[in-house]
């Protein structure tokens, strides 16, 4: 049996413009490591690089985004989690 992916973020950065700040990033089976990605919610404010540095960009707040992005055997659960958030949208669209 497989060991089920975990991922866990333990870093807040606090950046002036022009710094840098790693993401502590602790993810098993270690081997997956090489599937994280990170995005960041607002490049205008930090841009994120594929090894999870952060730079500040400039004043502003915002949230940096890691995931786990498996090759094939993941795209079932992405498509599920996708249609399910579209049936939450379509099901209150239709009670207005």
């Amino acid at each position: 049996m497989q060991e089920k992916p975990t991922l866990e973020v333990t870093t807040e950065l606090a950046l002036n413009v022009g710094e840098s700040g790693d993401l502590e990033v602790t993810i098993t089976p270690e081997e997956l490591a090489k599937y994280a990605t990170f995005q960041s919610s607002d490049e205008a404010v930090t841009t994120v690089d594929e090894k999870g540095t952060v730079i500040g960009v400039s004043a502003g707040e915002c949230t940096i985004t890691t995931k786990i992005d498996l090759p094939d055997a993941d795209k079932d659960t992405e498509e599920k989690t996708d249609d399910s958030a579209k049936k939450k949208d379509s099901d209150s669209s239709s009670g207005s």
